[in-house]
């Protein structure tokens, strides 16, 4: 779907929002309301002589716009450039891509799932990433390793039929 001049389009639920003028009100509304999740980072300085009644709000969320790059003070990217600058996974494969390094790390290390429960390495977790929750051990024992193993089938299925392919 195409986005007009004054549309932008969310990466994380592909809603089409309208913003009118270049202001982002309606892109904050919808990430404080649908992506609570996600964190905003507040910019309350403004340049000297503006009257923008919004604060800046950045966020690690993404926000796709169709718009020409507008004039910004020097201090502050445009929409579209912070999203072209830091355009991170939508929070849920980010997840995933985590559960499955924690996955192949117990597996390498032979290091027991009761890791997770360990306070500091909650905290060092917390520091690198405070929207990632680590799965508890009940967790990774049930469905994220089950997931990981169904997943490595898939990729190994498929690199089989990819050389029979080639060799017949």
């Amino acid at each position: 779907m195409e986005n007009g001049p004054k549309k932008a389009k969310c990466s994380y639920c592909s809603s089409e929002l309208s913003v009118p003028g270049g202001n982002v009100g309606n892109l904050n509304r919808h990430l404080r309301t649908k992506h609570p999740t996600i964190k905003l980072v507040e910019d309350r300085q403004q340049p000297i002589g503006s009257v923008d009644p919004e604060p800046h709000i950045h966020s690690v969320a993404s926000v796709e716009t169709q718009d020409p790059p507008r004039a910004t003070s020097s201090s502050q990217l445009s929409i579209k450039n912070y999203t072209r600058s830091t355009k991170p996974l939508p929070p849920r494969r980010r997840a995933e891509q985590i559960n499955e390094q924690l996955i192949k790390m117990f597996a390498k290390g032979h290091y027991p799932f009761r890791m997770v429960e360990d306070v500091e390495l909650k905290k060092l977790i917390s520091l690198l990433n405070p929207q990632y929750a680590l799965p508890t051990r009940k967790t990774i024992s049930e469905s994220t390793l089950q997931n990981f193993i169904t997943s490595a089938w898939k990729r190994l299925k498929v690199k089989c039929r990819k050389r029979d392919k080639l060799s017949a």
